[in-house]
């Protein structure tokens, strides 16, 4: 899949399924400290997570060109003062290797010029990118610091 063909556009409520789910499955099979958390206990609190950061957070998504709707992958980011914060980025698997994941974090850099880069999700295949070569620092308590201090209260459940 050539640059030409892609478009990279801000998520809206309709991609949050797609976001939602990809994440989930992708972090559980990928992930360095998600695998040895039972299944049960990995998707009921990493869910609640998410249904906290990703409607604050900046979600870019890769897309085809002919149908905005096909989501190729996406990215959600966080600005805190001169931190961008990379919670996630996802590339589907059958298009991994073409560099959309470098195009989507290279066109997320260009527009918000960050001082610092913070990632909060590490997995094998974010590791095998070298992010410390890019400038990316896992730091994966920056995630913990942008939760609502009640998020994991039974009122603030959805």
């Amino acid at each position: 899949m050539t640059e030409e063909l892609i478009q990279i556009r801000e998520g809206r409520s309709t991609d949050i399924p797609f976001v939602t789910n990809s994440w989930l499955k992708s972090f559980r099979s990928n992930g360095t400290f998600s695998q040895l958390v039972p299944n049960d206990i990995y998707y009921q609190q990493h869910h609640r997570i998410l249904e906290s950061i990703i409607p604050r957070g900046l979600l870019l998504v890769l897309c085809s060109m002919d149908d905005p709707d096909q989501i190729l992958g996406w990215a959600l980011t966080e600005r805190q003062g001169e931190i961008l914060i990379l919670h996630y980025v996802y590339v589907k698997h059958s298009l991994r290797r073409n560099g959309l994941m470098t195009t989507l974090l290279g066109e997320l850099e260009r527009h918000e010029k960050p001082a610092f880069k913070f990632t909060t999700h590490m997995t094998a295949t974010w590791d095998e990118l070298n992010p410390k070569r890019k400038g990316w620092i896992y730091n994966p308590y920056a995630l913990f610091s942008s939760l609502p201090e009640d998020w994991n209260h039974e009122d603030h459940r959805h």
